[in-house]
C-alpha cells in the first residue's frame, strides 16, 4: 500500500501568521528617528549606532540558525504536546519548500536593514560635520561684519584728515608762492652787493700782501739778530782772550780800539734793528686798520644783503681774516706738526685691527685742520680724505699733496652714501659745536660708517682742573668742555658698541709733584698735570 501523500501546500492563517513573525523581526531591527538617547540631541555632536547594532544583531541570528523556521520547536510532555509536535512534522513536511527562501529572505533584509541604518548614520554624521562648519562660518561673518565696521570708522577719520592736509597743502602752496616773490627781492638784493663783495675780496688781497710783508721783514729781522748775537759773542771771546792773557798795554790799546769798533758796529745793528722793529710796528699797525677797513667793507655788504636773514650759503662761507689768523693761531698753540703726528699714532692700532684704511673702508677726517693726521695715514699706505671749513688750512693741506677739501662737516656727511666709509675721526671738533649739531654729525656718522667701522674723537680733558678752568679758553672758538663720560654715552646712544675711551698726553713729570706716600699728593698731581686730552672711539657691528 502505497503511503499517503501529504499536502505540501501551506494554509492561508499560517503563511500570515509567518509573515507578521518576519515583519515583527524587520521592526525590531530597523532605524528608528526617535532613537537618540535620553538627554541628547544632534546639536550635541553625538552619533546614535544602536540601529546599527541591532541591524547586526538580527543578521548574526538570521546567520546561526536562530529564527530558523524549518527548526523543531520544543515537545511538552503532554499528549495535547504529542499532538501538536506531529501536526508541525507534519506541516515542515508540507513546507519544506519555503525553507530556503523564507531563511534568504531573512539574511536579505538583515543586510538591508543593516545597510540602511549605516547608510544613515553617514548621513547623520555629515549633517553634524555642515552644521559645525556652518556654525564656524557664521562666527567668521560675525568677526568680518566688526572688522568692516571698524575699517568705515577708519576710513571716516581718513577722509577728515584727508580734508586737513588738502587746506594744508593750499595754505603752503601759498606760502611758496610769497616765498617765491621774497626770492626774487634777495636775488636783486645779492646782485647789487656783488659789487661790494668784488670790493672786499681786492681789499682782502691787500691785506694779505702786507701780511706777507710783514712776515718778511720779520724774518729778516730774526736774521740780522741772530747775526748780531753771533758777532757778539765773538767779540766777548775776544776780550775774555785778552783779559786772561795779560798782553802787553799796547796789544790791549789795539785790541780795545777795535773792541770800540766792534761796540759802534753792535750799536749800528741795535739802531738798525730798532729800525725793524719800528717798521714791524708800523707794519702791523697798517695790517690793523686794512683789516678794520676790511671788516667794515663787509659788515656794509652784510648790511646791504640783508644780513639778518642770510641763507645757508653765506653762513658757510667762512671769514677770510678769520681763517687766517685761526690757522696763525694754531701754529702757536696747537704744537709742532711732528710732535702732532707722533701724539697721533696711539690710533693706528685700532684701524689696523679694524682691518680700515683700505679703498673698501677709506678713512675720513672731519675737521682735519693742517693735515697731521692725513699725512700720517698717507705715509702709512692707507686711503684717507679730509674735509675742513677754514680755506686757509685746506690749501695749507693741498700744497703739500694732502687729500683735503672745503666743506662744512655737517652738509659733506649728509652728501656721502650710507655705509661707504669704512672710519670717520674728528680731533679737536665736538667742542667747537652746538649740541644738537653734535647729535646730528653723531647720526650722520653712523649711517656712513660700514658695518665694522669705526669712529673716533678726541677732546680736550675737562677732569685735568688746569685744562678745564685755564688751557681750554685759549681758544676763543672753543663751546665748552664735553666730559669724557658723557661723549662715551652719546656715541652709544646714538647706535655704536664697543665704546671705550682712553686718556691721553700727561704733563711732563717735572711738572708733578714729589711723591711723599699722601693720597692728597696723588690726587692733586692727577688732578692739576693729568692727562690733558682723551679720544673715545665707538663701532659699528
Amino acid at each position: 500500500m502505497r503511503p499517503a501523500v501529504r499536502n505540501m501546500e501551506p494554509s492561508k492563517q499560517s503563511s500570515t501568521d509567518f509573515l507578521d513573525a518576519v515583519a515583527a523581526a524587520f521592526r525590531e531591527g530597523r532605524w528608528r528617528a526617535d532613537g537618540w538617547p535620553a538627554g541628547v540631541s544632534p546639536g550635541d555632536g553625538a552619533v546614535d549606532t544602536r540601529g546599527v547594532e541591532e541591524a547586526a544583531e538580527l543578521l548574526r541570528r538570521v546567520s546561526g540558525g536562530d529564527l530558523d523556521v524549518n527548526a523543531m520547536p520544543p515537545r511538552p510532555p503532554t499528549l495535547r504536546g504529542a499532538a501538536g509536535a506531529t501536526l508541525v512534522r507534519l506541516m515542515r513536511r508540507a513546507m519544506f519548500w519555503l525553507t530556503g527562501p523564507v531563511q534568504q529572505f531573512h539574511a536579505l533584509s538583515a543586510e538591508a536593514t543593516k545597510a540602511n541604518a549605516e547608510w544613515m548614520q553617514l548621513n547623520l554624521r555629515r549633517t553634524l560635520d555642515l552644521q559645525a562648519a556652518l556654525q564656524v562660518a557664521t562666527e567668521r561673518m560675525l568677526k568680518l561684519e566688526e572688522r568692516l565696521e571698524r575699517l568705515t570708522d577708519v576710513l571716516s577719520v581718513e577722509d577728515s584728515s584727508l580734508e586737513g592736509v588738502r587746506a594744508a597743502q593750499t595754505t603752503l602752496q601759498e606760502k611758496v608762492d610769497g616765498l617765491e616773490e621774497a626770492l626774487k627781492d634777495v636775488r636783486r638784493v645779492i646782485a647789487m652787493a656783488r659789487q661790494d663783495e668784488t670790493e672786499a675780496r681786492i681789499l682782502s688781497k691787500d691785506v694779505s700782501g702786507l701780511r706777507a710783508g710783514l712776515q718778511k721783514a720779520s724774518e729778516e729781522q730774526r736774521a740780522a739778530l741772530n747775526e748780531l748775537r753771533g758777532e757778539l759773542a765773538a767779540v766777548r771771546q775776544q776780550v775774555n782772550a785778552i783779559e786772561q792773557g795779560k798782553a802787553v798795554e799796547q796789544l790791549k790799546t789795539t785790541e780795545q780800539a777795535k773792541a770800540n769798533e766792534q761796540v759802534q758796529a753792535i750799536e749800528e745793528v741795535r739802531r738798525a734793528a730798532a729800525g725793524i722793529d719800528r717798521y714791524s710796528r708800523e707794519t702791523r699797525r697798517e695790517l690793523a686798520i686794512q683789516e678794520r677797513r676790511l671788516s667794515i667793507t663787509l659788515e656794509e655788504v652784510r648790511r646791504r644783503s640783508g644780513g639778518e636773514a642770510r641763507g645757508p650759503a653765506h653762513m658757510e662761507e667762512p671769514d677770510a681774516i678769520v681763517d687766517a689768523w685761526y690757522t696763525n693761531f694754531e701754529d702757536v698753540f696747537r704744537g709742532d706738526r711732528a710732535e702732532i703726528k707722533e701724539r697721533l699714532r696711539v690710533y693706528l692700532p685700532v684701524l689696523k685691527e679694524a682691518g680700515c684704511g683700505t679703498p673698501e673702508m677709506p678713512v675720513l677726517d672731519v675737521g682735519c685742520g693742517r693735515g697731521e693726521w692725513l699725512e700720517l695715514l698717507r705715509d702709512e699706505g692707507m686711503a684717507v680724505r679730509g674735509i675742513d671749513i677754514n680755506e686757509e688750512m685746506v690749501n695749507r693741506c693741498q700744497a703739500m699733496g694732502l687729500p683735503a677739501e672745503k666743506h662744512d662737516v655737517l652738509a659733506y656727511l649728509r652728501s656721502v652714501a650710507a655705509e661707504s666709509v669704512g672710519v670717520v675721526t674728528g680731533f679737536h671738533i665736538v667742542e667747537h659745536l652746538p649740541f644738537p649739531v653734535l647729535l646730528a654729525l653723531l647720526d650722520e656718522v653712523v649711517r656712513v660708517l660700514r658695518p665694522g667701522g669705526v669712529c673716533i674723537f678726541e677732546t680736550p680733558n675737562p677732569s685735568n682742573l688746569r685744562v678745564s678752568s685755564y688751557t681750554f679758553y685759549l681758544d676763543p672758538s672753543h663751546r665748552n668742555p664735553i666730559p669724557k663720560e658723557l661723549l662715551g654715552f652719546l656715541v652709544e646712544a646714538r647706535g655704536l658698541c664697543r665704546v671705550e675711551a682712553i686718556e691721553l698726553h700727561p704733563y711732563p713729570d717735572s711738572y708733578r709733584l714729589p711723591e711723599n706716600g699722601q693720597p692728597a699728593t696723588r690726587l692733586l698731581n692727577d688732578l692739576l698735570f693729568g692727562d690733558q686730552d682723551y679720544g673715545v672711539i665707538g663701532r659699528k657691528l
